[in-house]
């Protein structure tokens, strides 16, 4: 790179505004291009670029025929016009895919249903690059179905590495959860290429199974205590630290039956969306709850509330 004589800045301002694809080929120029191309910080410099422009929602559609059976559509974000639209070109022992994060362009996609967690697959559709992830730390109680899997995706700044944190639950997967057994945690590093152990949150089980709630280089799920009627939280991983924590819900309330709760993220604040029944167990009203200051209690606000004219299940 050096005989191009241009100041590296102007090279990161030029080169980092051009498409995944077009880098890709660059590299095969020669080892400097490829070097400059591949460094960590031209990456970060390039994703930065890039966020600034118009951004898309990512749509997993699932077919009922084995012709493209599984499929992503990219939708404006503020149009919700498809952009393109692509094929997921490997397949899975369920037939069906779950995807459980996305982070800078790389999905994290496992099974389907009970087969949840048991294999996850790193895809980067941009540059066509898959790598599977089959191995685990506990492989004795691995293949019992009666137990089942939690999934978090994202990066960690301070080291750039991708994450993966998998918690595995000792119970029946198709009845309540109930622990009788403290469940068990691990952890892979993309940098690293392997997986280990670490510790869990105890006395609790997440009902989400799948979060792409990513928020403060942490990842949230719903989650509720084993030994309390009403224990309900916000259960988080982050990926820094490598610790689990709570934060506390706000006090949503629903006059018919028990709401159902989901986190979410909206305009880069933790968000729950608050499913509200009728006592037909019809859906009725939907709350967006926001919590302006990450990690205070104090600052959840109900910032949506969206009556539906009918019903719905």
């Amino acid at each position: 790179m050096s005989s191009i004589h241009l100041p590296i800045e102007v090279l990161y301002n030029i080169l980092g505004r051009l498409p995944v694809k077009d880098l890709i080929r660059f590299t095969c120029v020669c080892k400097p291009w490829r070097d400059f191309i591949t460094n960590p910080d031209f990456i970060s410099t390039h994703l930065k670029l890039h966020r600034n422009i118009d951004g898309y929602v990512l749509h997993h559609k699932m077919a009922s025929t084995r012709v493209g059976l599984n499929c992503f559509s990219c939708l404006h974000d503020k149009t919700y016009v498809e952009h393109s639209r692509f094929d997921i070109p490997f397949s899975c022992e369920s037939l069906y895919f779950q995807l459980a994060g996305s982070v800078n362009g790389l999905l994290c996609l496992s099974d389907y249903y009970q087969f949840f967690g048991r294999t996850i697959y790193l895809w980067n559709p941009s540059i066509w690059k898959l790598k599977i992830l089959r191995r685990t730390c506990f492989t004795h109680s691995y293949s019992d179905f009666r137990n089942f899997f939690v999934i978090g995706f994202g990066f960690d700044h301070h080291t750039n590495d991708y994450k993966i944190v998998r918690i595995m639950y000792f119970g029946d997967f198709y009845c309540d959860y109930v622990e009788k057994q403290q469940p068990k945690a691990e952890i892979y590093s993309l940098a690293r290429n392997l997986w280990r152990r670490i510790g869990t949150n105890a006395g609790s089980y997440a009902i989400d199974k799948i979060s792409t709630a990513v928020v403060s280089g942490a990842v949230h799920w719903f989650a509720s205590k084993t030994k309390e009627a009403c224990g309900n939280f916000i259960q988080t991983f982050d990926f820094g630290s490598e610790e689990f924590g709570e934060i506390t819900l706000p006090r949503y309330q629903s006059d018919g039956v028990r709401p159902q709760v989901s986190v979410t993220v909206l305009r880069e604040s933790l968000a729950l969306i608050v499913r509200c029944f009728n006592n037909c167990e019809l859906i009725e009203r939907c709350d967006i709850w926001v919590m302006s200051e990450y990690g205070m209690a104090t600052s959840w606000t109900k910032r949506y509330s969206i009556v539906l004219e009918e019903s719905v299940f």
